[in-house]
């Protein structure tokens, strides 16, 4: 593994300490929240709605893949994937998902995985593009590939270091950040249509770890989480223009965020202590609530 996902894990590490142990409970501009952790403790990752809005999908971190019923409020823990490092929603009943270096895709309706590539490289970040019909993937050789029908494309102006990326609803932009060299992270977008990358963001700190990407349903926002260090940690929000420095809207340490295609709300992982964490369910403030008239 590269030594910048060794630095990045060390300073996850220290968020818990920079943090505290407590549940990282939310103290920011809006403390409405619902937390839908699982009775059973653990800790848990890689929160995502499904596209349809119904299911959370979330890991345990000994690898587990749960679903989350929205409407029913029932926890599902789907056996047959094996153990799970990183995964995405094709759609609202497939799942792509990797165990170790191999790639497979899962129907919750027949639950078969399907082997769809073997032998490879660990994921470091997985997404779908519902346009295109492919995956993104970056691998643990620290490039970024297109996937589709068995076969990996190299992505030659995607940077390396690619550590978390989202495709916009309207598959028009991919927000991903790196590790450009002259500090940990930055944003940028690419502009699938016309194969163009765009910076968005490079922060004042240039020890700022950026992670977990996600856009507003009307692709205007894209919100993250940035820290570790106190005075950094919290979930921000920046326009897709890059007019204005990001909001910190949130003062709480996250691992994971994603927004509900389908309510103005973000589910979120904290960081929690050791072994045990939250799952939150964070209503927007107002300014960042989509017009759905």
């Amino acid at each position: 593994m590269k030594k910048i996902y060794i630095k990045m894990a060390v300073l996850i590490l220290l968020a818990f300490s920079m943090t505290g142990c407590g549940l990282g409970m939310p103290n920011g501009k809006n403390k409405n929240f619902v937390d839908i952790t699982p009775s059973i403790e653990g800790y848990y990752e890689n929160s995502k709605w499904s596209p349809n809005g119904r299911y959370i999908a979330f890991t345990k971190v000994i690898g587990e893949l749960w679903l989350y019923d929205i409407e029913t409020k029932t926890y599902e823990h789907i056996k047959e994937v094996g153990t799970v490092d990183k995964f995405t929603w094709k759609n609202s009943d497939v799942i792509g998902y990797f165990n170790g270096k191999a790639f497979y895709e899962i129907s919750l309706t027949d639950r078969i995985p399907e082997l769809r590539m073997s032998g490879g490289n660990l994921c470091i970040t997985l997404s779908w593009d519902s346009k295109r019909e492919k995956y993104f993937m970056t691998l643990s050789d620290s490039n970024s590939y297109w996937y589709k029908n068995g076969q990996l494309e190299p992505i030659e102006n995607i940077p390396e270091k690619v550590t978390s990326a989202a495709f916009s609803p309207n598959n028009k932009w991919l927000a991903f950040n790196h590790n450009p060299g002259d500090r940990l992270s930055e944003i940028s977008l690419l502009n699938v249509e016309k194969d163009e990358v765009i910076t968005r963001y490079k922060p004042d700190h240039k020890d700022m770890l950026i992670r977990s990407l996600t856009w507003s349903p009307d692709n205007q926002w894209i919100a993250f989480y940035g820290g570790p260090s106190k005075e950094l940690t919290g979930i921000y929000m920046m326009s897709r223009e890059g007019h204005s420095p990001p909001e910190k809207i949130f003062d709480i340490g996250v691992g994971h965020l994603d927004w509900s295609p389908r309510s103005d709300q973000l589910v979120a992982t904290t960081i929690g202590s050791p072994g045990r964490n939250r799952i939150l369910i964070l209503d927007l403030p107002e300014k960042y609530k989509v017009n759905r008239k």
